[in-house]
């Protein structure tokens, strides 16, 4: 005789706790950096409208990209999972270099410009 015996049972439910949750995806070089402790300090800042991640001498930009798979947030709790929130966004860090330093360019003599002087 088997031994027929139910297999244990999880109940999921979804409860949005109104919170919204986003993705940061983190660059390599922040997760594994071996730089001083300076570089493990982040600070998020907003500067002409963009929102930026600092973490030593990098700076990041964030963007916001959609995804096409939802990615759902769960919260266990005995034999029961919620679902919390499902986001549809995620966040990217994109490492802004500055820019070289470029000469100002010559101003253009204009033709009146020219002929005005020698009157």
């Amino acid at each position: 005789m088997t031994d027929q015996t139910e297999p244990e049972s999880t109940t999921v439910q979804h409860a949005s706790d109104g919170v919204g949750y986003r993705l940061l995806e983190l660059p390599d070089e922040l997760v594994n950096s071996t730089e001083k402790a300076d570089a493990r300090r982040w600070t998020i800042s907003s500067k002409d409208g963009l929102a930026r991640l600092t973490a030593g001498t990098r700076t990041y930009a964030m963007r916001q990209k959609n995804t096409s798979n939802a990615l759902v947030l769960l919260k266990s709790t005995d034999k029961t999972l919620t679902a919390v929130s499902t986001m549809h966004e995620t966040v990217e860090l994109l490492e802004e270099k500055e820019a070289p330093a470029v000469a100002a360019p010559k101003p253009k003599n204009k033709w009146h410009e020219k002929f005005g002087r020698t009157r």
